[in-house]
């Protein structure tokens, strides 16, 4: 190969001399996953740094494959028929052989889910670096299992390896409060209701006779994970992608306890009633639940199988007693005083 004049696209050639890396960004599964992968992964770009992605093809709104290369790989929860299991994780890791060593990869970063397993045990086999990301209170599965060989075992939350979440690119932003985009008014009192990127049916049957109940000083913005209609002090919505405003219009969410919107109400200091998943592996949203009730005291836990509409409503009139709101909302902007992390992708950028 001749010199490099500065006009070829090809990565080795141009930062040979410079410190920039080809990372591998290993997600998949959720937007709990998915969300904060795209931000570390667009920061990293604007630096100079080539990135592609690895994982499991998504069938909701989280990844947008547009904005980066991607590669799907097979992979498998470790429980059903063994067979299958082990064949997929073979295929998975034969797969993510071949592409790290094809892309000439530098540093993998994981976000965590059974997706990046074959990708993390590719990289060990080819005694490539790796860095772990782990948005939740308690570890997952593959967290635990890569975690000895990693680099760097990052997590939003306090302790040596804390970083900060890394939210998506609008919540970064100042932007005007605008009641009147979302067919909303100032004066009444606002309840965000969200189930996550893929909606929940409890959350989503909660919404109509709860409007009922309080009546007209109350108004809802509801994401519902599936049906898109708009009504007079209703802004309903199957997915939002901008979902800063809706937060900072919010006085108060009813919500799951993903670490993404955990954080997101934290970043927003939106005091929530969380309701855990109560499926979600090892327990983790009730865990995410009870540390914003316990430690940041923003927040309150009612698990689902305590659910009641009469529970939700006194819920929603504690919450609204004009102390309580305040108190919560205080607690929410000392936690973030005090507990800021290191800036995630400059941790990256520290590992060769």
């Amino acid at each position: 190969m001749g010199e490099c004049d500065g006009s070829c696209n090809d990565y080795e050639c141009t930062n040979k001399e410079s410190n920039m890396k080809k990372i591998c960004i290993a997600a998949g599964g959720t937007g709990g996953h998915l969300f904060p992968a795209n931000t570390v992964a667009k920061k990293l770009r604007e630096k100079g740094h080539a990135v592609f992605f690895v994982g499991h093809r998504l069938q909701n709104n989280a990844y947008r494959e547009k904005d980066f290369s991607f590669y799907d790989i097979a992979s498998s929860p470790l429980k059903g028929n063994p067979f299958k299991v082990l064949y997929l994780l073979l295929k998975g890791f034969f797969q993510s052989f071949w592409i790290l060593q094809k892309e000439k990869t530098d540093l993998i970063v994981s976000f965590g889910s059974y997706h990046t397993a074959p990708l993390l045990l590719a990289a060990r086999v080819l005694c490539k670096p790796y860095i772990l990301h782990d948005s939740n209170v308690t570890l997952g599965k593959v967290t635990l299992l890569f975690k000895k060989g990693a680099a760097f075992v990052a997590t939003p939350f306090p302790g040596e390896n804390q970083v900060e979440m890394p939210l998506k690119e609008d919540f970064y932003r100042d932007q005007p409060l605008s009641y009147e985009k979302y067919g909303l008014e100032e004066s009444k009192r606002t309840i965000l209701v969200l189930g996550g990127s893929q909606g929940a049916k409890m959350l989503n049957q909660l919404v109509d006779p709860l409007r009922e109940i309080l009546g007209d000083g109350y108004q809802f913005i509801h994401l519902t994970g599936k049906e898109t209609c708009l009504e007079k002090g209703l802004y309903r919505k199957d997915f939002e992608a901008s979902m800063a405003p809706l937060w900072r219009l919010a006085d108060f969410a009813i919500c799951r306890a993903g670490a993404n919107t955990l954080f997101e109400a934290i970043y927003t200091e939106t005091p929530a009633l969380f309701i855990p998943y109560p499926y979600a592996t090892e327990g983790h949203q009730k865990q995410n639940g009870r540390f914003m009730e316990n430690v940041v005291k923003g927040g309150r836990v009612l698990l689902e199988e305590e659910l009641s509409l009469p529970k939700v409503q006194n819920e929603i009139k504690t919450f609204f007693s004009e102390e309580q709101l305040e108190k919560m909302k205080k607690a929410i902007a000392e936690y973030k005083r005090t507990s800021a992390g290191e800036d995630f992708v400059e941790v990256i950028e520290k590992y060769e």
